[in-house]
């Protein structure tokens, strides 16, 4: 579990350096460095994937079926291919023209709400730790379901978000280069994405529940 929630708090920290990314994008400034971080984040979470893989099986008792244990690395993994992903699109293409203010200030709202999401999720994951070790006490069962509630509200954030966003990029047709518009239509679908990789790991605590 620890190297599980190692790995969780990797991808909470490539979001947040996918926030830095993103405002530095539309600041104008250069990503080079930023992909650089990305591609960092990747090799350290290869190495921590490499040592759970290896090390799990050597366990004769665990906290949790495998199938379920697996399942978090896999939705985590995800979070971070995804964030990896956006940074090396970023760095590929530059939107032509000018986007508007409240389309840049709703993708700042959509990337704190995913960032919130995969905030609480990381909390969802420490959580289930402390309550193995409790046996499910009814104290611990109830922060960890108060914390999985707060995940699928924001999520839910986070759609609403995306579909005011998607709507407003789609509107931007007749000034934006068509595929500027694809492209950043693309980077808001990513991150609700990795909200739905988040929601996914407390879907699976809260069946486990």
């Amino acid at each position: 579990m620890d190297l599980l929630i190692q790995l969780a708090k990797m991808a909470e920290e490539a979001v947040v350096s996918l926030k830095k990314a993103i405002h530095d994008y539309f600041a104008g400034a250069s990503l080079e460095d930023h992909v650089n971080t990305t591609i960092e984040f990747e090799r350290k979470a290869d190495e921590l994937k490499t040592l759970i893989k290896k090390t799990y099986p050597k366990y004769k008792f665990t906290y949790f079926d495998k199938g379920d244990f697996l399942y978090f690395v896999h939705k985590t993994d995800e979070i971070l291919d995804i964030a990896r992903d956006i940074v090396i699109m970023l760095d590929m293409n530059r939107v032509e023209g000018n986007i508007p203010e409240d389309v840049i200030r709703d993708i700042g709202e959509l990337l704190e709400n995913v960032m919130v999401t995969v905030r609480n999720t990381v909390r969802s994951v420490e959580n289930l730790k402390l309550l193995a070790e409790s046996s499910f006490s009814p104290r611990d069962k109830a922060k960890e379901e108060q914390e999985i509630r707060t995940v699928f509200y924001e999520e839910r954030e986070v759609d609403t978000v995306s579909r005011r966003l998607g709507k407003k990029i789609y509107a931007m047709k007749h000034t934006l280069n068509p595929v500027d518009v694809v492209f950043l239509n693309k980077i808001c679908r990513l991150l609700s994405k990795i909200a739905d990789q988040a929601e996914g790991i407390t879907k699976k605590i809260d069946t486990i529940l």
